[in-house]
């Protein structure tokens, strides 16, 4: 990701770019935070049994696990971390990849695709209304992890 970063930086746009780095699946790992509750797309469920043949239903009000987005501009502020944001009511709520998906359709004008991304929050309230200027022209070299256990 370092090299991705040097690369984004060293571009004309960067002063004028903002870049989001999404990650789209949580690695397989136990997330002890109880997933967040979320505007249903429709009125439809799942049900299927498990294969101890126990019942399971899924009512579609949940969204997944939490998935980090890294926002990558002179645009936002140094080492800011967002836990959740404000949704199309003005409610507190937490990011998901419908948030994506809003700042696209508030960007192109595109008709809403669904209830659960017209809800989701927005990363505006990230965006500063003046660019910094102490974005860094390189970045540290990477250590791995391997390294500091000798």
């Amino acid at each position: 990701m370092t090299l991705r970063c040097s690369h984004l930086r060293a571009r004309p746009v960067f002063r004028i770019d903002l870049s989001a780095a999404l990650f789209d699946e949580t690695g397989g790992f136990l997330n002890h935070i109880p997933r967040p509750t979320a505007l249903r797309l429709n009125s439809s469920t799942y049900n299927a049994k498990t294969p101890s043949g126990q019942n399971y239903t899924s009512e579609s009000d949940r969204l997944g696990g939490r998935l980090p987005i890294w926002l990558i501009s002179p645009w936002v502020q140094k080492g800011y971390v967002e836990q959740r944001g404000t949704n199309s009511d003005g409610s507190t709520a937490s990011y998901s990849a419908s948030s994506m998906l809003r700042r696209l359709r508030y960007l192109w004008g595109f008709d809403p695709i669904n209830p659960r991304v017209e809800k989701a929050a927005t990363f505006d309230a990230l965006i500063q209304k003046n660019v910094r200027t102490d974005a860094p022209t390189k970045l540290p070299d990477v250590v791995k992890f391997t390294d500091q256990l000798e």
